[in-house]
């Protein structure tokens, strides 16, 4: 026979109170003292209470729920925008759910269904890199439900947008790499079609002619975020007669894998070829030397989106989209810190 679950009304009966005081303790109402609600959650503790929430959402049309779908939940770039989001949802009294797409377009859009089908309030995305249409999206949003879009804006449908500054992140990197004086500049960029991957090799270009340098267009390879298209286009480079004597990768796990493979190669970093990422990924600071890279604060980023998000929802004005750009900061490490006079 199963345990009888226990209700409110049983909690009220454990601490003498009424059930109407018990919900307001609950729900933090200011008129409830400190100490009754110290008393009122020892009860709800000590009976494993566990309120309903979707009962208690019910009367305001909403779950309290917001979707996430990001490119890969593993990449701690990623995870801190779902902690940042989690933790400002939180504070609202909301919940979210995760998906992931692992950058396929099909699993994007069956993530996207299926939160729609969940009853979430919101959903704020980062599209997978094989994106390149977003019917689905532009179906949620002519239903009436809010969308964020983070990092990857979502074409032209509208919806808020809360992102880094791409090209100012390129254009940080570009400017350091030839400041410190490195002339051949060759870059690893993501997608071809993907902006966020174009913004940041524009930025370096354009950093680098600040200093008087241009970029070869020879030098600059697309390769999908794939470890080995990028160490084949390393490997070109490498067999050039204008060898480039610095590289840039559009985010940290690639830099990290080509630097890896400069150095069995018997290429000193940073003294013959610089490195540099994008996103200070936690493994930038544990190679040897140190990454030089961008930071992102990605776990602000998800703040922001969940706040955006629950603004819409709990006030249902949704004639005015936020659009909020936020300037990275460079962080110059070892990897491109050349010995004075070479």
């Amino acid at each position: 026979m199963s345990k009888k679950k226990t209700t409110i009304q049983d909690i009220a009966d454990a601490v003498g109170l009424s059930k109407s005081t018990v919900s307001r303790a609950l729900k933090d109402h200011p008129d409830i003292t400190d100490r009754t609600k110290r008393m009122i959650t020892e009860a709800v503790l000590q009976h494993g209470y566990q309120p309903n929430v979707f009962a208690q959402n019910f009367n305001k049309n909403r779950s309290n729920i917001i979707g996430i779908v990001v490119p890969d939940i593993e990449r701690p770039y990623y995870a801190s925008i779902i902690s940042g989001a989690q933790e400002r949802a939180t504070q609202q009294k909301f919940f979210i759910v995760i998906f992931q797409s692992k950058d396929s377009l099909i699993t994007e859009i069956s993530s996207l269904q299926t939160m729609v089908g969940l009853g979430v309030d919101g959903i704020i995305v980062c599209h997978s890199k094989e994106t390149s249409h977003f019917n689905e999206v532009r179906k949620i949003v002519n239903k009436g439900m809010p969308v964020l879009a983070i990092d990857r804006e979502l074409g032209d449908v509208p919806t808020h947008f809360i992102s880094n500054d791409h090209f100012v992140a390129g254009f940080m990197i570009g400017e350091h790499l030839t400041g410190v004086g490195y002339k051949q500049v060759a870059i690893i960029g993501g997608p071809e079609n993907l902006q966020m991957s174009q913004q940041r090799i524009q930025g370096c270009i354009d950093g680098c002619k600040a200093n008087g340098v241009t970029v070869n267009t020879t030098h600059i390879y697309y390769c999908q975020f794939q470890r080995e298209r990028e160490l084949a286009a390393v490997t070109n480079l490498l067999e050039k007669k204008d060898r480039p004597d610095a590289i840039f990768c559009v985010y940290d796990r690639g830099a990290a894998e080509i630097m890896q493979f400069l150095q069995k190669k018997n290429i000193a970093v940073p003294e013959e070829i610089g490195v540099a990422g994008s996103g200070n990924d936690p493994i930038s600071q544990y190679l040897s030397p140190c990454l030089t890279t961008i930071n992102q604060g990605p776990h602000k980023l998800g703040e922001l989106a969940a706040e955006v998000l629950i603004n819409e929802i709990i006030t249902g004005n949704s004639t005015i989209l936020t659009r909020q750009v936020i300037r990275p900061t460079l962080l110059a490490r070892g990897s491109t810190m050349r010995p004075a006079g070479m």
